[in-house]
Protein backbone atom coordinates (compact mmCIF):
# COMPACT_ATOMS: atom_id res chain seq x y z
CA UNK A 1 0.00 0.00 0.00
CA UNK A 2 2.78 2.43 0.86
CA UNK A 3 4.52 1.72 -2.45
CA UNK A 4 1.25 2.67 -4.17
CA UNK A 5 1.05 5.83 -2.06
CA UNK A 6 4.59 6.82 -3.06
CA UNK A 7 3.80 6.25 -6.75
CA UNK A 8 0.48 8.14 -6.70
CA UNK A 9 1.99 11.17 -4.95
CA UNK A 10 3.62 11.96 -8.29
CA UNK A 11 0.18 12.74 -9.71
CA UNK A 12 -1.98 13.78 -6.76
CA UNK A 13 -1.43 15.30 -3.33
CA UNK A 14 -4.62 14.15 -1.60
CA UNK A 15 -6.28 10.78 -2.19
CA UNK A 16 -7.37 7.49 -0.67
CA UNK A 17 -6.64 3.87 -1.53
CA UNK A 18 -7.88 0.52 -0.26
CA UNK A 19 -7.12 -3.12 -0.81
CA UNK A 20 -8.76 -6.41 0.20
CA UNK A 21 -6.54 -9.42 0.76
CA UNK A 22 -5.91 -12.58 2.76
CA UNK A 23 -3.60 -12.75 5.76
CA UNK A 24 -2.06 -15.84 7.31
CA UNK A 25 -1.72 -15.76 11.08
CA UNK A 26 0.47 -18.26 12.87
CA UNK A 27 -1.21 -20.03 15.78
CA UNK A 28 -1.07 -23.28 17.72
CA UNK A 29 -2.51 -25.24 14.82
CA UNK A 30 -0.27 -26.82 12.17
CA UNK A 31 -1.65 -24.59 9.42
CA UNK A 32 -1.83 -20.80 9.86
CA UNK A 33 -5.23 -19.19 10.38
CA UNK A 34 -6.46 -17.52 7.21
CA UNK A 35 -8.38 -14.25 7.60
CA UNK A 36 -9.45 -11.61 5.08
CA UNK A 37 -8.58 -7.96 5.78
CA UNK A 38 -9.44 -4.60 4.26
CA UNK A 39 -6.67 -2.02 4.42
CA UNK A 40 -7.27 1.63 3.53
CA UNK A 41 -5.09 4.75 3.55
CA UNK A 42 -5.88 8.46 3.31
CA UNK A 43 -3.11 10.79 2.18
CA UNK A 44 -2.64 14.36 3.40
CA UNK A 45 -5.68 14.09 5.63
CA UNK A 46 -5.83 13.68 9.39
CA UNK A 47 -6.09 10.65 11.65
CA UNK A 48 -9.68 11.76 12.33
CA UNK A 49 -10.49 11.62 8.60
CA UNK A 50 -9.38 7.99 8.57
CA UNK A 51 -11.40 7.29 11.73
CA UNK A 52 -14.47 8.96 10.20
CA UNK A 53 -14.12 6.92 7.00
CA UNK A 54 -13.83 3.73 9.03
CA UNK A 55 -16.84 4.56 11.21
CA UNK A 56 -18.92 5.44 8.16
CA UNK A 57 -18.09 2.08 6.59
CA UNK A 58 -18.82 0.12 9.75
CA UNK A 59 -22.15 1.93 10.23
CA UNK A 60 -23.42 0.04 7.17
CA UNK A 61 -23.19 -3.19 9.19
CA UNK A 62 -26.12 -3.10 11.60
CA UNK A 63 -24.50 -5.40 14.13
CA UNK A 64 -23.57 -4.98 17.79
CA UNK A 65 -22.77 -1.33 18.47
CA UNK A 66 -19.12 -0.58 17.79
CA UNK A 67 -17.00 1.59 20.05
CA UNK A 68 -13.63 3.32 19.78
CA UNK A 69 -10.91 2.58 22.33
CA UNK A 70 -7.30 3.64 22.77
CA UNK A 71 -4.79 1.19 21.31
CA UNK A 72 -2.73 -0.15 24.21
CA UNK A 73 -0.11 -1.94 22.10
CA UNK A 74 0.26 -0.15 18.74
CA UNK A 75 2.23 -1.93 15.99
CA UNK A 76 5.69 -0.54 15.25
CA UNK A 77 4.51 1.08 12.01
CA UNK A 78 1.83 3.16 13.81
CA UNK A 79 2.23 6.54 15.47
CA UNK A 80 2.22 5.69 19.21
CA UNK A 81 -0.12 8.54 20.21
CA UNK A 82 -2.44 8.62 17.16
CA UNK A 83 -3.97 5.18 17.07
CA UNK A 84 -7.19 3.47 18.14
CA UNK A 85 -9.05 0.18 17.90
CA UNK A 86 -12.68 -0.48 17.04
CA UNK A 87 -14.48 -3.17 18.99
CA UNK A 88 -17.80 -4.87 18.39
CA UNK A 89 -18.82 -6.19 21.78
CA UNK A 90 -15.56 -7.58 23.15
CA UNK A 91 -14.14 -8.46 19.74
CA UNK A 92 -11.57 -6.23 18.08
CA UNK A 93 -12.54 -5.83 14.42
CA UNK A 94 -10.50 -2.85 13.22
CA UNK A 95 -7.57 -0.55 13.91
CA UNK A 96 -6.93 3.00 12.75
CA UNK A 97 -3.69 4.94 13.07
CA UNK A 98 -1.40 7.55 11.64
CA UNK A 99 1.72 6.05 10.06
CA UNK A 100 4.92 6.38 12.05
CA UNK A 101 7.17 9.14 10.62
CA UNK A 102 10.12 6.74 10.33
CA UNK A 103 8.06 4.33 8.22
CA UNK A 104 7.08 7.15 5.86
CA UNK A 105 10.72 8.20 5.64
CA UNK A 106 11.70 4.63 4.75
CA UNK A 107 9.32 4.80 1.77
CA UNK A 108 10.43 8.34 0.86
CA UNK A 109 6.88 9.63 1.45
CA UNK A 110 6.77 13.34 2.24
CA UNK A 111 3.11 13.47 3.20
CA UNK A 112 0.87 12.71 6.14
CA UNK A 113 -0.66 9.23 5.83
CA UNK A 114 -3.29 7.63 8.05
CA UNK A 115 -4.58 4.10 7.64
CA UNK A 116 -7.12 1.59 8.90
CA UNK A 117 -7.28 -2.19 8.91
CA UNK A 118 -10.54 -4.12 9.15
CA UNK A 119 -10.69 -7.82 9.95
CA UNK A 120 -13.39 -8.59 7.39
CA UNK A 121 -13.58 -12.23 8.44
CA UNK A 122 -14.61 -11.21 11.97
CA UNK A 123 -16.88 -8.44 10.72
CA UNK A 124 -18.70 -10.77 8.32
CA UNK A 125 -19.27 -13.18 11.20
CA UNK A 126 -21.19 -10.61 13.21
CA UNK A 127 -24.96 -10.87 13.29
CA UNK A 128 -26.46 -8.18 11.08
CA UNK A 129 -30.08 -7.39 10.28
CA UNK A 130 -29.99 -5.40 7.08
CA UNK A 131 -32.96 -3.36 5.98
CA UNK A 132 -33.63 -1.24 2.93
CA UNK A 133 -33.78 2.53 3.39
CA UNK A 134 -34.95 4.59 0.39
CA UNK A 135 -32.91 7.56 -0.74
CA UNK A 136 -34.12 10.83 0.81
CA UNK A 137 -36.66 12.74 -1.27
CA UNK A 138 -36.17 16.06 0.50
CA UNK A 139 -33.00 18.16 0.83
CA UNK A 140 -31.13 18.41 4.10
CA UNK A 141 -29.66 21.34 6.03
CA UNK A 142 -26.11 21.35 7.39
CA UNK A 143 -25.18 22.99 10.70
CA UNK A 144 -21.60 23.61 11.84
CA UNK A 145 -20.80 23.93 15.53
CA UNK A 146 -17.39 24.68 17.07
CA UNK A 147 -16.84 23.57 20.66
CA UNK A 148 -14.06 24.64 23.03
CA UNK A 149 -12.77 21.65 25.03
CA UNK A 150 -9.82 20.52 27.10
CA UNK A 151 -7.03 18.94 25.07
CA UNK A 152 -7.71 15.52 26.62
CA UNK A 153 -11.41 15.57 25.71
CA UNK A 154 -12.14 12.85 23.10
CA UNK A 155 -14.07 13.85 19.99
CA UNK A 156 -16.47 10.97 20.64
CA UNK A 157 -17.80 12.69 23.77
CA UNK A 158 -18.85 15.77 21.80
CA UNK A 159 -20.17 13.58 18.98
CA UNK A 160 -22.51 11.75 21.36
CA UNK A 161 -23.78 14.97 22.95
CA UNK A 162 -24.71 16.35 19.54
CA UNK A 163 -26.24 13.07 18.39
CA UNK A 164 -28.51 12.77 21.44
CA UNK A 165 -29.70 16.38 21.22
CA UNK A 166 -32.18 15.45 18.45
CA UNK A 167 -32.19 11.85 17.22
CA UNK A 168 -35.15 12.44 14.91
CA UNK A 169 -33.78 15.09 12.54
CA UNK A 170 -29.99 14.72 12.92
CA UNK A 171 -29.08 12.12 10.29
CA UNK A 172 -25.31 12.39 10.15
CA UNK A 173 -22.48 14.03 12.11
CA UNK A 174 -18.89 14.45 10.97
CA UNK A 175 -15.80 15.97 12.54
CA UNK A 176 -14.48 18.51 10.02
CA UNK A 177 -11.79 20.40 11.94
CA UNK A 178 -9.55 20.34 15.02
CA UNK A 179 -7.96 23.67 15.93
CA UNK A 180 -5.24 24.20 18.51
CA UNK A 181 -3.76 27.62 19.28
CA UNK A 182 -2.53 29.60 22.27
CA UNK A 183 -5.35 32.08 21.67
CA UNK A 184 -7.85 29.43 22.84
CA UNK A 185 -6.28 29.26 26.29
CA UNK A 186 -3.98 26.93 28.17
CA UNK A 187 -4.58 23.23 27.39
CA UNK A 188 -7.54 24.01 25.13
CA UNK A 189 -8.54 22.96 21.60
CA UNK A 190 -11.57 23.34 19.38
CA UNK A 191 -13.62 20.67 17.60
CA UNK A 192 -15.83 21.67 14.67
CA UNK A 193 -18.62 19.24 13.83
CA UNK A 194 -21.04 19.32 10.89
CA UNK A 195 -24.53 17.92 11.45
CA UNK A 196 -26.89 17.02 8.62
CA UNK A 197 -30.57 17.63 9.41
CA UNK A 198 -33.11 15.88 7.22
CA UNK A 199 -36.72 14.72 7.26
CA UNK A 200 -38.11 11.82 5.20
CA UNK A 201 -41.44 13.57 4.57
CA UNK A 202 -40.80 17.31 4.20
CA UNK A 203 -38.31 20.08 3.55
CA UNK A 204 -37.17 21.51 6.87
CA UNK A 205 -37.82 25.15 7.68
CA UNK A 206 -35.37 27.69 9.09
CA UNK A 207 -37.34 27.59 12.34
CA UNK A 208 -36.86 23.82 12.64
CA UNK A 209 -33.17 24.22 11.90
CA UNK A 210 -32.79 26.88 14.60
CA UNK A 211 -34.72 24.70 17.08
CA UNK A 212 -32.34 21.77 16.54
CA UNK A 213 -29.36 24.13 16.73
CA UNK A 214 -30.54 25.42 20.12
CA UNK A 215 -30.97 21.83 21.33
CA UNK A 216 -27.37 21.11 20.31
CA UNK A 217 -26.09 24.22 22.10
CA UNK A 218 -28.11 23.40 25.23
CA UNK A 219 -26.80 19.81 25.33
CA UNK A 220 -23.18 20.96 24.98
CA UNK A 221 -23.48 23.78 27.52
CA UNK A 222 -25.20 21.50 30.04
CA UNK A 223 -22.14 19.25 29.85
CA UNK A 224 -19.88 22.21 30.61
CA UNK A 225 -18.59 22.99 27.11
CA UNK A 226 -18.43 26.43 25.47
CA UNK A 227 -19.65 27.17 21.95
CA UNK A 228 -17.18 29.18 19.86
CA UNK A 229 -18.16 31.94 17.47
CA UNK A 230 -21.26 33.12 19.33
Amino acid sequence: MLKSVAANLNNSKQFGLYEIGRTYIRGKEFFPREEKFICGVVVNKTFYDALGTLQSFLSQFQSTKVRVENMTSPPPYAHPSKCAVIKCGNIEIAAVYELHPQVLKNFDIKAAVSAFEINFTRLAGMKSDFSYTPLPKFPGIEIDVSVLVNKKTPAREIFELIRHSDQQLIKNISLIDIFEDKSLGEDKKSFTFRALLQSPDRTLTDTEMKTVQEKMFKSLRSAGFAIRGL
